[in-house]
C-alpha cells in the first residue's frame, strides 16, 4: 500500500502544471530595473550642448560689444581730429583776417572805444584736465597760439562741481580736481604769450599722472614753481576753480571739450 501511495505522489507533472509553476517563479523574482545610464548620458550630452551654445552666444555677444566699442572709439577720435583740425583752420583764417586789417590800417571793430582785445578772436575751451578729448584739443591749439597768440583772446575754464562744503567733484576723480586747480594757477601767473600752455601740453603727455607731473613740467616751461605751488596748495587755487566752474556752468558746458568761438558754441 505504501508503495502504491508513493507511486501516486511521484506521478510526473503535466505540461500545463510545469508552465504554471514557471510563471509563479517568474512572478516571485524581482524585476530588474531598466538601466538609466543611457538616459543620464543623453541628458548630460544635451546639457553640455546647451551650455556650449550659451557659451558661444556669450562669446559672440562679447566680441560684438568689443568690436562696437572699438568702432565707436575710432569714430570719436576721428570726429575729434576732424573737429580740432577744422577749428584750427578757422582760427588761422580769422587770425589772417585780423592781421591783414591791422596791417592795412583799418579794422571792422571799434578798437578805439572797445580796447585792444576788440580786434581779437575770442576762444574759450571748457575742459576737464584728465579728459582725453580735452587734452587733445588743448594740445592741438597750442601751436596756433604760439604763431598767432596776439590775435586770439584765449581762455581755459574747467568743468567741475562745487559741493556745499567747498570741496569739488570731477568726472575723473580727485586727481582731476587737483589738475584743474594747478593749471588754473599756472594760467593766472603766466598768462603772457600763453606760456602756461607749455606746462599743460607737457602734463598732457602723461595725463594719467596729472597732477603729480605738474612741477617737472612747470620747470621745463620755465615757470615760477613756487608761485604756482602757493596758489595750488592754498585757498587761492580753490577760489580759481570755483569761479572757473561757475563760468563753465553758465556756458552750459557739460562735455569736455566744449568750445566757444566769438561768443558762440562751436561744433
Amino acid at each position: 500500500m505504501a508503495n502504491e501511495e508513493n507511486e501516486e505522489l511521484e506521478q510526473p507533472k503535466t505540461e500545463a502544471e510545469k508552465k504554471e509553476e514557471t510563471n509563479k517563479e517568474a512572478k516571485k523574482k524581482p524585476r530588474k530595473k531598466k538601466s538609466t545610464k543611457k538616459k543620464t548620458a543623453k541628458k548630460a550630452s544635451s546639457k553640455k550642448s546647451t551650455a556650449k551654445k550659451e557659451d558661444d552666444q556669450t562669446t559672440f555677444s562679447l566680441d560684438m560689444l568689443i568690436a562696437g566699442l572699438l568702432v565707436l572709439s575710432v569714430l570719436l577720435n576721428f570726429y575729434m581730429f576732424y573737429q580740432t583740425g577744422q577749428l584750427k583752420a578757422e582760427i588761422e583764417t580769422l587770425t589772417q583776417q585780423l592781421v591783414s586789417q591791422k596791417q592795412g590800417g583799418h579794422s571792422t571793430t571799434p578798437a578805439d572805444t572797445a580796447g585792444e582785445d576788440a580786434d581779437k578772436a575770442e576762444l574759450t575751451f571748457y575742459v576737464m584736465s584728465q579728459c582725453p578729448y580735452g587734452t587733445q584739443v588743448l594740445d592741438s591749439i597750442a601751436p596756433v597760439l604760439e604763431q598767432a597768440g596776439d590775435y586770439v583772446d584765449f581762455k581755459v575754464d574747467y568743468i567741475a562741481t562745487e559741493q556745499s562744503d567747498g570741496s569739488f567733484k570731477a568726472l575723473h576723480g580727485q586727481s582731476e580736481v587737483e589738475g584743474n586747480i594747478v593749471q588754473l594757477c599756472a594760467a593766472k601767473y603766466h598768462p603772457q604769450n600763453y606760456k602756461y600752455m607749455d606746462m599743460i601740453v607737457c602734463m598732457d603727455e602723461n595725463a594719467r599722472n596729472i597732477p603729480d607731473n605738474w612741477e617737472e613740467c612747470a620747470r621745463q616751461a620755465n615757470l615760477d614753481v613756487e608761485k604756482i605751488r602757493s596758489c595750488y596748495e592754498g585757498e587761492e587755487g580753490k577760489e580759481l576753480l570755483s569761479e572757473s566752474a561757475k563760468r563753465a556752468q553758465q556756458a552750459q558746458a557739460s562735455g569736455s571739450p566744449t568750445i566757444y568761438l566769438n561768443g558762440e558754441i562751436y561744433g
